[in-house]
């Protein structure tokens, strides 16, 4: 085995590491313990047709479309128009353009879960500001970002 063999093994076994860590590692939290809360969060879902707007109701329980573990049930849904940056090429002006029959939907959900370690925890779903959530429920299918987040302890 020469110098540059050595290299290659030892650069796979790092990047095996690395994969591992990041893949396992970001997601290890104790699996009991923590604080009970109630969560109330938002998912804005972006570039929709009219049918989905329309479709996302209150009252429905919804889950993680991948995992398909609950995330609590849909309090509240609004929408706006969806638009897109455009540059106009008389002015050289970048404009903010409406995208006509396409929408952004907020869906507000609420749901029990657990403070630990500093992360809010829902049916061991780590939830945070940020966090892509494939949201799924009887209504509406779709992949969006948590735009939102607030927790109140409650008792045990």
């Amino acid at each position: 085995m020469n110098f540059f063999d050595l290299f290659v093994l030892l650069l796979v076994v790092a990047v095996g590491l690395l994969a591992a860590y990041f893949i396992r590692g970001t997601r290890v939290l104790p699996a009991t313990g923590g604080t009970p809360i109630e969560v109330t969060y938002k998912v804005e879902i972006s570039n929709v047709s009219e049918q989905v707007r329309d479709s996302a109701k209150a009252g429905v329980a919804v889950r993680d479309g991948v995992r398909k573990s609950m995330l609590g049930e849909i309090t509240e849904v609004s929408a706006s128009p969806a638009f897109q940056m455009k540059a106009d090429m008389e002015t050289g002006e970048v404009k903010r353009a409406e995208i006509e029959g396409r929408y952004n939907v907020t869906v507000t959900c609420k749901a029990q879960g657990q403070l630990r370690d500093g992360r809010v925890v829902i049916n061991e779903y780590t939830m945070g500001v940020g966090t892509q959530v494939a949201l799924q429920s009887a209504g509406i299918s779709g992949v969006g970002y948590c735009v939102a987040l607030d927790y109140v302890e409650t008792e045990q």
